[in-house]
C-alpha cells in the first residue's frame, strides 16, 4: 500500500510517499481503508526535532485522526462490521491507505456527513469532550473563553459548547477569523492582535471574568488566563502552541480558588480512553443533526502531506486541514 514515511525527525522535506506492508488488524481492532485524514497540531509535534521523543516512540507513518471504511474486523469485535463506515483515532500510521484502529476508537460516520466531514470529528469532539465535560469544567448557563478558535478543534468547540447550552467568547488572530466566529454565534470575538484578551473579557462580563478557559496556547498565556476567570473558575490547558513554560501569581490562583488541568488524549491509558469516548458518543453523537458540520479549509491530496504541514505550521487556516487518499 501507499503510505506517508518519517525516516528521521525534522521539517515537512522528511515526509516522503513509499510503500508499506498492509497492517493486520489483531483481534480488539478494524483493518480500515482509508478516505481521508484529519491533520492536527499533534502531528507537527510527532514530526519536529525538537520534540524530546526517541524515533522509535515515534510513528514511522503520521496520522492519528481518520474516516473510511471497515475491511476487516478482529475476532472479538462485535459492534462493527466489513463495509461499515467509519471514523476514529488511531495511535499513529493514518497517512496512509490502509490503517489499524482499535474498535473501541472508532466511531460510526453520520449518514449526512463525508467523508471529510467525519474525519474532522473524531480529534475535536474527544478532546472538547474529555477537557471540558468529563470531568465537567462547564455548565449550561456558564461562560467559556475558547483560545484559538478557529482551529479545526477550536471551531467544534464552539459549536458543541454552545449546543450544550453554555456562551462562548472566541480568540482569534485577525478580523476576518472573527468574523467567522461571530456568524457561529459567539457572543464576543476578539482579535488578540489588535486587543488584550483579558481587558476584553472583563469588559464583556462586567469585571466578573469567564468561568472556564479551553487553552492551546499553553504557557505565554498561564497568568493572562487567570486574571481572565472568575473565582472558582476553571482553565483546561490542552495545547502549548506558545510554549510550555510561563509564570503564574499564585496569590491570584488562591484568592479566586482557581483550578488548572492539563488534558492530553496521547497520555490517557486506551480503557479510559475508551469509556471517554463511549461517553462522547451517547452524548455528542445525537446533536451532530442539528449541529453546522466541521469547516473544511483545505483538502490535500496523500502525495503532498508535506505541504499541508506546511501549510499548517503558516496559522492562516479557518477550520481543518483534510488529507485525502483519493487523489482530491
Amino acid at each position: 500500500m501507499k503510505a506517508v514515511l518519517m525516516m528521521e525527525p525534522g521539517g515537512p522535506e522528511v515526509l516522503n510517499i513509499g510503500e508499506a506492508e498492509v497492517p493486520q488488524p489483531r483481534d480488539h481492532e478494524l483493518l480500515i481503508r482509508v478516505a481521508a485524514i484529519g491533520m492536527n497540531q499533534a502531528d507537527i509535534i510527532m514530526r519536529s526535532p525538537d520534540t524530546p521523543l526517541p524515533i522509535k516512540q515515534r510513528n514511522r507513518t503520521p496520522g492519528m485522526e481518520l474516516s473510511g471504511e471497515v475491511v476487516q474486523v478482529g475476532a472479538s469485535v462485535s459492534d462493527f462490521s466489513v463495509g461499515d463506515r467509519v471514523c476514529g483515532l488511531s495511535g499513529g500510521g493514518a497517512c496512509a491507505e490502509f490503517c489499524v484502529v482499535p474498535s473501541t476508537a472508532c466511531w460510526p460516520v453520520p449518514d449526512d456527513y463525508s467523508d471529510h466531514e467525519a474525519a474532522a470529528l473524531p480529534d475535536a469532539v474527544m478532546t472538547v469532550w474529555s477537557s471540558l465535560y468529563d470531568p465537567a469544567a462547564i455548565q449550561p448557563g456558564e461562560t467559556l473563553l475558547i483560545h484559538g478558535a478557529t482551529s479545526g478543534i477550536g471551531i467544534v468547540a464552539v459549536m458543541l459548547v454552545q449546543a450544550l447550552g453554555a456562551k462562548v467568547i472566541a480568540t482569534a488572530g485577525s478580523e476576518k477569523k472573527c468574523a467567522v466566529l461571530a456568524d457561529l454565534g459567539v457572543v464576543r470575538a476578539i482579535n488578540y492582535k489588535a486587543e488584550d484578551f483579558v481587558d476584553a473579557v472583563n469588559k464583556q462580563t462586567d469585571g466578573r471574568g469567564v468561568d472556564a478557559i479551553f487553552d492551546l496556547v499553553g504557557g505565554p498565556y498561564l497568568d493572562r488566563n487567570v486574571a481572565a476567570l472568575s473565582s472558582w473558575g476553571h482553565l483546561v490547558v490542552y495545547g502549548m502552541m506558545g510554549g510550555a513554560e510561563g509564570s503564574l501569581n499564585v496569590a491570584t490562583l488562591m484568592a479566586k480558588n482557581i483550578s488548572i488541568r492539563g488534558s492530553s488524549l496521547f497520555f490517557t491509558d486506551r480503557e479510559l480512553k475508551a469509556r471517554k469516548q463511549r461517553a462522547a458518543y451517547e452524548r455528542v453523537w445525537p446533536l451532530l443533526s442539528d449541529l453546522p458540520k466541521p469547516i473544511i479549509d483545505s483538502v490535500f491530496p496523500l502525495e503532498k502531506t508535506a505541504d499541508a504541514h506546511r501549510y499548517m505550521e503558516q496559522g492562516g487556516h479557518i477550520g481543518k486541514i483534510i488529507i485525502s487518499t483519493d487523489g482530491s
